[in-house]
């Protein structure tokens, strides 16, 4: 397979479509409608590019997921429900034991949280809390240089995913927060391996089970099998040479998206055969 670069979306600016300071996460509806998060609020765009909508969040938000018709929004101590208006619907107020959530993953009546300031994840069923997720298979916790703790799920596996940069690995775990599986090695001359002092940054799946791992220094998105096999990576010049911390998101045409943190742009890729 490859990534082929198909355009450009938004952009730091005043436009409708760009953001001020910086995008922060990611989702595609099921209806392939992409929801970006930053500047505490929510632009969403066709699949065609086209900006469709926007609304305000009520606090800065660093992670966001799609479930069905509703949204999923980490912001700090809390994880808010909101239609794809910004209606509030349901929120989870957890101060005491959430930080900042830079990853939520949802399935069915569970749903996932990534604390990048205690670097931990926390599994949550019907808005309440189950369990700490990931402490026997990571007993000095998640190891996180790049301030950022990702999650997402997974249908085809019925599995949540997470990136461990300084583990140089992607770890899977089933409903009930067990670890189910994990790929992944320290390498800088096989593209799938993951280098530096702490690749992969951030991971996501597509619709058909594609796991979606970006990496810093230099900046990649790499695409693998369910069980670890190197599929494609991003070309060298898709982002600015500094960007780091990705959000990527897919769509069911195969269309990839991902942030570029230097530039605030979304950069939208096809994965395709690599005959085509």
């Amino acid at each position: 397979m490859k990534f082929r670069h198909l355009q450009t979306l938004s952009g730091r600016g005043e436009a409708p479509d760009q953001f001020q300071v910086r995008i922060t996460a990611l989702a595609v509806a099921a209806d392939d409608r992409l929801f970006a998060l930053g500047d505490r609020c929510v632009k969403s765009f066709s699949s065609a590019g086209e900006l469709v909508g926007q609304f305000d969040t009520s606090d800065a938000g660093w992670s966001i997921a799609a479930d069905g018709k509703t949204l999923w929004i980490g912001m700090q101590g809390r994880v808010v429900q909101v239609d794809f208006t910004g209606n509030v619907i349901a929120a989870i107020d957890d101060p005491g034991r959430l930080g900042r959530v830079t990853g939520v993953a949802v399935a069915g009546d569970s749903l996932l949280v990534a604390d990048a300031t205690h670097k931990s994840l926390s599994l949550y069923r019907d808005g309440k809390y189950a369990r700490e997720v990931g402490a026997k298979a990571n007993t000095r916790g998640f190891m996180i240089p790049n301030g950022v703790l990702s999650a997402a799920y997974d249908r085809q596996s019925e599995t949540f995913v997470v990136a461990h940069p300084q583990k140089h690995r992607i770890e899977r775990y089933d409903r009930g927060g067990e670890l189910v599986d994990k790929f992944g090695r320290f390498g800088h001359d096989d593209p799938a391996a993951f280098g530096g002092c702490c690749n992969p940054t951030t991971a996501g799946v597509t619709p058909a089970g594609i796991i979606l791992a970006t990496e810093k220094a230099p900046p990649h998105v790499k695409a693998f099998t369910a069980d670890g096999k190197f599929l494609a990576m991003t070309p060298e010049d898709a982002f600015d040479p500094s960007a780091k911390n990705q959000a990527v998101a897919a769509d069911k045409s195969g269309r990839v998206y991902a942030t570029d943190s230097v530039r605030g742009t979304i950069e939208v890729f096809q994965l395709t055969d690599a005959s085509q």
